[in-house]
């Protein structure tokens, strides 16, 4: 820092011309800098100056030029040993100093340490007097400081480094900036004279000790250091700070995308701005309709996205984004982004509602579509004849559902609303009434409820869930399938404890395959997807099946008619024939192929289709006969056919009587013996027997006992 005499003593006194001399120079150098113009347009140099001391507990400098409000200080202080601290910084004009860097310090030579004041107050020329005070009185005592506009006035210090050492060159070491416009401003002590400014670097003040302050402007994010030369090797040292520029406001944000996530709702995410004195937030703007103008303030965001909600559906909405910064400046806007909202889903059409028994009503309807796809479907009823008083029973994921929470001989109406996966929801759809039979479970014509199916590769067992509302009291059929001979089914069971009775099989392909099917009737009611069948084999099998349907309107009690099964092989393949005893039978078939099922048989209808595209189909008949079940395959081959007639449930659920005997004759055998005659009574149960009664009158005596005595005959129903 000093020139040392000697001993290494500061040799003040013995050079006092030398000092002189070297005031003057830097007054010199000093004026010559006032009236220099700055060299950057955005931050620039305004004033420094500086002062020395022999020995002192204070020292300051005065700003000979008027300073002006919001312009930035940075004052350098230097002193004389490698103990002493710096107790403050203050200025006539109550600006406040914040230390940069230091004390950097050579042990037992010297010190020193950086300050800066942000967003000072305006002052005259010669009316701010800059102070330190020192913690003790320290020998030459040195105070440099200059002026800067441009300078960020909330949170300019970016980077700032410190370093010491011996020779003719010093070095602040490197440090990185993180804001790309700021300015670097260095300063060194030294054993002798500053020689040389640092490359890139303009020298800004020299002191009476021939130190100074020296500064470059950049403009990118880097990595930086500040160097200097002195005249005679010896110690040094050099500090460095980078003071981010004062923003005129934030960079616009960029690459604006307006994203639609439901008819309601739009997501908007851009890219953030940047500003020296930092982000705060981003003021978002709005206007609806196609090539709208109108923009006006939705919200804000502290970050680089914004959720819009509460919009209208299917409308055009165009926006754009400006940020703002610490300082209250604002942006240029971002460009626009348009998005229209999605339409509502389309409304479920051709609602159809089927009581299937006192207590189930099922219900079907054309399904709905939605941009951002259907998720569902829920599902409104009331009670009663013209009723009105919709209220929620369920929900669907298809386009059916089964209501089994009805009472007999009632009214229903229902309603079908479509929800998408953003919530919205669809009009609803035009009513469906339907009247529950006055029997309870079981009673109604006979309908398909419905059907699904599961294959696997390999297992010992294998499972699949029936999707929807099962009702009380409905049959379920299952039908079995595995890639051998030999093995068996070892059972079939359900969650909700059904019991499930063989009907046909295992009917077999010799070394191919072999199918059996089973039911459970009077099933118990079970909600959508809640009871799964699971069907264990006797061992580990080969590409188990199993394919499953649901039925209303079947018997209860003896729902089983009659069954067959049959195996060959070519394209067409028959279950053989039947002779159904019951008038209303439901006739349910199965195939298993080598190829793919491509027909199904006249008359029936395809209820499932497996992944290995083996069918369950089914008919409906109206009267006793012979029956059987057809299919076609793609190529010709090995197949299993198997065929089920179930009973349809007596009308009021099996408490609907027989058919009265009629033409009933009674003829006397005998003096001891009458014969009776009548023809037979029908039932969809089966008539089990009748019983016979009579009664006696004497009315002559002449005449048989026998011959006086009428007769009645009753049915029993099965």
């Amino acid at each position: 820092m000093r020139l040392i005499i000697g001993e290494g003593i500061r040799g003040r006194d013995s050079r006092l011309d030398v000092r002189v001399k070297r005031a003057l120079k830097a007054f010199g150098l000093l004026f010559a800098l006032i009236l220099s113009s700055p060299t950057h347009a955005a931050i620039a140099y305004v004033q420094g100056t500086s002062n020395i001391g022999d020995s002192g507990g204070t020292i300051t400098a005065t700003y000979t030029a008027a300073q002006t409000a919001g312009d930035f200080n940075v004052v350098v202080v230097d002193w004389a040993d490698s103990t002493s601290t710096v107790e403050s910084v203050t200025d006539s004009e109550g600006n406040t100093y914040v230390a940069v860097v230091g004390p950097t310090r050579s042990t037992g030579n010297d010190s020193q340490q950086m300050f800066y004041a942000a967003n000072i107050s305006s002052a005259p020329a010669n009316g701010n007097i800059v102070t330190v005070t020192y913690s003790t009185t320290v020998a030459s005592p040195e105070i440099r400081m200059v002026e800067y506009s441009g300078v960020s006035t909330s949170n300019p210090l970016d980077a700032s480094i410190g370093a010491s050492g011996t020779g003719l060159t010093m070095d602040s070491g490197s440090m990185t900036t993180t804001n790309a416009n700021d300015i670097l401003v260095a300063a060194n002590a030294v054993y002798s004279n500053t020689t040389y400014a640092g490359s890139g670097y303009t020298q800004r003040v020299y002191s009476g000790f021939e130190e100074i302050i020296e500064d470059d402007t950049v403009s990118v994010i880097g990595s930086y250091n500040a160097t200097a030369t002195q005249g005679s090797s010896g110690y040094w040292l050099m500090q460095l700070a980078a003071f981010r520029a004062a923003s005129t406001g934030p960079s616009a944000p960029a690459n604006l995308t307006a994203t639609v996530v439901s008819g309601t709702a739009v997501n908007l995410s851009w890219t953030a701005s940047t500003d020296p004195a930092g982000v705060t937030g981003y003021i978002i703007e709005r206007c609806a309709g196609v090539s709208c103008t109108d923009f006006t303030q939705i919200g804000t965001s502290t970050t680089a996205a914004y959720s819009d909600t509460g919009l209208s559906v299917s409308t055009s909405y165009t926006y754009q984004v400006q940020a703002t910064d610490a300082a209250g400046n604002l942006s240029s806007f971002s460009s626009m982004a348009t998005a229209s909202t999605d339409g509502l889903p389309t409304t479920p059409t051709n609602l159809v509602a089927t009581a299937v028994s006192g207590t189930q009503v099922n219900l079907t309807w054309t399904a709905s579509t939605a941009s951002q796809g259907v998720s569902g479907y829920l599902i409104q009823r009331c009670s009663g004849a013209s009723c009105t008083s919709f209220a929620q029973v369920g929900t669907s994921a298809t386009a059916n559902y089964s209501d089994t929470g009805v009472t007999a001989a009632t009214s229903y109406s229902y309603q079908v609303q479509a929800t998408d996966s953003a919530g919205d929801l669809s009009l609803f759809s035009s009513t469906a009434t339907a009247v529950t039979s006055s029997g309870g479970s079981g009673g109604g014509a006979i309908a398909f409820v419905q059907g699904t199916s599961n294959t696997a590769d390999s297992g010992a067992s294998i499972s699949t869930t029936y999707y929807s509302t099962q009702g009380a009291g409905d049959l379920n059929v299952v039908v079995v399938d595995w890639a051998d001979s030999t093995s068996t089914v070892g059972s079939v069971t359900d969650s909700e404890g059904n019991t499930y009775v063989s009907v046909v099989g295992p009917t077999q392909s010799a070394g191919n395959d072999s199918q059996q099917m089973f039911y459970a009737t009077n099933i118990a009611s079970a909600s959508a997807g809640a009871n799964t069948v699971t069907v264990t084999y006797s061992t580990t099998v080969a590409y188990p099946e199993i394919r499953v349907v649901e039925y209303s309107g079947i018997s209860t009690t003896n729902p089983l008619d009659a069954v067959i099964g049959a195996s060959g092989t070519g394209l067409t393949m028959n279950s053989g024939s039947i002779t159904t005893t019951n008038a209303n039978d439901l006739l349910v078939a199965a195939n298993a192929i080598a190829s793919e099922t491509t027909a199904t048989g006249t008359g029936y209808t395809q209820r499932v289709d497996s992944a290995f595209t083996e069918i369950i189909e089914d008919e409906t008949v109206s009267a006793t006969g012979s029956y059987s079940a057809t299919a076609t395959q793609g190529s010709s081959g090995y197949w299993l056919m198997q065929l089920a007639a179930f009973r349809a449930a007596s009308s009021g659920g099996g408490t609907t009587p027989p058919t009265t005997p009629t033409n009933l004759a009674a003829t006397a055998a005998s003096s001891s013996q009458i014969n009776l005659t009548w023809t037979a009574s029908t039932d969809s149960l089966g008539v089990s027997e009748y019983l016979i009664q009579s009664c006696q009158e004497r009315t002559a005596p002449t005449l048989p006992r026998s011959a006086r005595r009428p007769r009645q005959v009753i049915a029993v129903p099965g």
